[in-house]
């Protein structure tokens, strides 16, 4: 039954969104962001321009340096989290 078990687990939702990132492209507010932050955390979220898009890249990245989050939080944003998800980061 154990074996069962622990190969359910792996299907539950929390084990199946760890897997999944989101980016930050479209988000035109903080409040968006705040959003994908509760659901995702700030591990899964990767910074993304969707450039030539009509909000330029600064506004894009002034809303997330806006947000209420650690330094860290906001550095893996911008690039530490692509750079761990190809193996490249600390």
């Amino acid at each position: 039954w154990a074996r069962e078990m622990v190969k359910d687990l792996g299907s539950l939702p929390s084990a199946i969104l760890r897997n999944i990132f989101v980016d930050t492209s479209g988000a035109k507010s903080a409040s968006l962001l705040n959003m994908a932050l509760d659901f995702f955390g700030p591990d899964r979220i990767l910074w993304g321009s969707d450039f030539p898009a009509k909000k330029g890249l600064t506004e894009s990245i002034e809303v997330l340096k806006d947000l209420n989050i650690e330094d860290g939080e906001k550095e893996s944003i911008l690039g530490g989290n692509l750079m761990n998800l190809f193996g490249e980061g600390e």
